[in-house]
């Protein structure tokens, strides 16, 4: 591989039916008087796990808000898979998972009727909901510990929970 910078031809932005991405051009939010999140730009890439760190009042939430549609931007540009979340939101929120610090688990259940429980909730059923949940266990590696409690696995659970679809509008899995 040589060490010369790729080629301006190559599109690199996201198609339809080749993963999300997350972009984020000079994305601001303002509360009032109070800058939240203050020109962000960023990218991630397609079909990737990332984490939020900062200090409390950094803009990690404001962020995620932002992402889901919960919130609009003061100014600039975010998009999720070539989506605006400030226009649909709900269809943004078809193709996301995320886990939040303090994430809410059910600790009676074991791993795999957590993530059951969970797809379900999220609209899917049958050999739909049976795929999610088998692919969101290989995907975090849970295959060995499927049949424990969730109350022991908390970030673990968390994560493969953001990993499993919602159903969209039209019913197919993304």
């Amino acid at each position: 591989m040589s060490g010369a910078p790729p080629s301006a031809d190559v599109d690199s932005r996201p198609r339809p039916g080749h993963g999300i991405a997350i972009e984020a051009s000079a994305l601001t939010r303002r509360f009032g008087e109070r800058v939240a999140l203050d020109a962000l730009t960023l990218r991630i890439a397609p079909n990737t796990s990332f984490a939020l760190l900062g200090a409390n009042g950094a803009g990690k939430t404001t962020f995620i808000r932002l992402v889901t549609g919960a919130l609009l931007p003061s100014s600039g540009s975010l998009t999720v898979g070539g989506i605006s979340p400030a226009l649909r939101p709900a269809e943004v929120q078809t193709r996301i998972g995320f886990v939040m610090e303090t994430s809410r688990l059910y600790p009676e259940l074991r791993v795999r009727g957590f993530l059951r429980f969970m797809g379900g909730a999220r609209g899917l059923a049958g050999a739909a909901l049976a795929h999610a949940v088998d692919a969101a266990l290989a995907r975090f590696q849970l295959e060995p510990v499927a049949s424990r409690l969730v109350g022991n696995l908390l970030p673990a659970a968390g994560l493969a929970r953001a990993g499993v679809p919602r159903r969209s509008a039209a019913g197919d899995r993304r």
